[in-house]
C-alpha cells in the first residue's frame, strides 16, 4: 500500500492508494518548491484537456458543416438552381437555434462549396478537419481567386 503524507498548518493527514510521483512523496503545505511542481503539473494537465477539448470541438463542427453542405448540394440538385434552398435553410436554422452562430447564407454557402470541394468525407475526416473552419474558408477564397485570376487571364 502506497502512502502519502501532506502536512499543512502542522496537522498531518494520510491517504492511501495513491500513485505517487517520485518527486511528490511528501508534499509540505509550507514549501513553495512542493506546491509549484504541483501547480505546474497540473496547469499542464488542464492545457492539454483544453487543448483537446477545442481540437475535438472543431472536427465535430467540420463534420457537422460539411453534412449541412452536402445535404445543401443534394436539395439543390434535386431542387434545381433558383429555389432558393440556401437562404430557406438559413432563415430556418436561425430561427431554430437563435443562439447559435454560423447559419447565415453566406456561411451556409462556404459549407455547400467545402462538400463539393471534397465529397470524399474519408479526406475530410483525414485532413480538412485538422485545421479551424475559418482556415478552410480561406484556402477556398483563395483557389476560387486564383481560378478567376487564371481564366481572365486566359480570355
Amino acid at each position: 500500500m502506497i502512502k502519502k503524507i501532506f502536512i499543512q498548518n502542522y496537522k498531518i493527514f494520510e491517504q492511501f492508494d495513491l500513485e505517487l510521483n517520485s518527486d511528490l512523496d511528501i508534499i509540505v503545505g509550507d514549501n513553495e518548491v512542493g506546491k509549484s511542481t504541483i501547480l505546474e503539473e497540473l496547469k499542464t494537465k488542464i492545457r492539454q484537456a483544453q487543448y483537446k477539448a477545442v481540437i475535438s470541438a472543431n472536427k465535430e463542427m467540420i463534420f457537422l458543416y460539411w453534412d449541412i453542405g452536402k445535404t445543401i448540394l443534394i436539395q439543390q440538385e434535386r431542387q434545381g438552381w433558383g429555389t432558393k434552398v440556401i437562404d430557406r435553410l438559413a432563415a430556418d436554422l436561425r430561427h431554430e437555434f437563435p443562439e447559435m452562430k454560423g447559419f447565415s447564407a453566406r456561411n451556409l454557402k462556404y459549407m455547400r462549396a467545402f462538400a463539393e470541394a471534397y465529397p470524399d468525407k474519408q479526406f475530410v475526416q483525414q485532413l480538412a478537419a485538422q485545421i479551424p473552419w475559418f482556415h478552410n474558408c480561406v484556402i477556398m477564397d483563395k483557389v476560387r481567386v486564383r481560378e478567376f485570376v487564371g481564366v481572365r487571364h486566359q480570355n
